[in-house]
């Protein structure tokens, strides 16, 4: 009787103190390689797997786009040297932003991500950063604390742009910004389609 008693007390404890940490889980979402991805319940900083992703948080973060970026790849800078100096004069804060590699997957440091103390890493499907194919990179960030989600500017812009704007508004919680965005991209589209009918 007395055991059953202990039992039924350890089973009430061990719930109450699972209670709030599922309480406390964020959304679930599905990134653009298809991975169900528990979000944070908010978003200070981000890693961007490629520099040329900024002018996508722009679209967002309107006001400072580097203000959330707590490191990101060198391509924007090497690869755009025009697009990136126009950035810096705008927000010189971007000087600051550590690089975390260079302009490939093999040279992303993922000592320095995780020294960042970055909520989320956002990664392109394929690019400049680690890749959805990078297992163990994702894996090491995640059990570092870094919530991993992937986007898809490049293989299928078409078709996968608009999704992947509609989950970074999710991740950084600018569903507004992003759902405003998206209408007008998706006008913008219909109206060149339609005159190519």
């Amino acid at each position: 009787m007395r055991v059953m008693r202990l039992l039924r007390m350890a089973a009430c404890a061990v719930a109450l103190v699972a209670l709030p940490a599922a309480a406390i889980a964020g959304p679930v979402v599905t990134d653009l390689a298809g991975r169900a991805v528990e979000l944070p319940d908010s978003v200070g900083k981000v890693i961007l797997g490629e520099g040329r992703f900024l002018p996508v948080l722009a679209i967002l973060e309107t006001e400072d786009p580097v203000a959330r970026v707590a490191g990101m790849m060198a391509d924007f800078e090497r690869l755009d040297p025009d697009g990136y100096a126009l950035y810096l004069e705008r927000f010189p804060a971007l000087a600051d932003v550590p690089h975390i590699g260079l302009t490939t997957e093999d040279s992303f440091s993922l000592e320095e991500a995780i020294a960042l103390d970055a909520d989320v890493a956002i990664f392109g499907v394929e690019g400049h950063g680690p890749s959805a194919r990078a297992a163990e990179t994702i894996a090491t960030l995640e059990a570092a604390g870094v919530t991993v989600v992937f986007v898809d500017f490049r293989q299928k812009p078409l078709e996968n742009s608009a999704p992947s704007i509609a989950l970074l508004g999710k991740v950084l919680g600018r569903e507004e910004r992003a759902d405003a965005f998206l209408a007008f991209y998706r006008a913008g589209m219909a109206r060149v389609t339609e005159r190519l009918a």
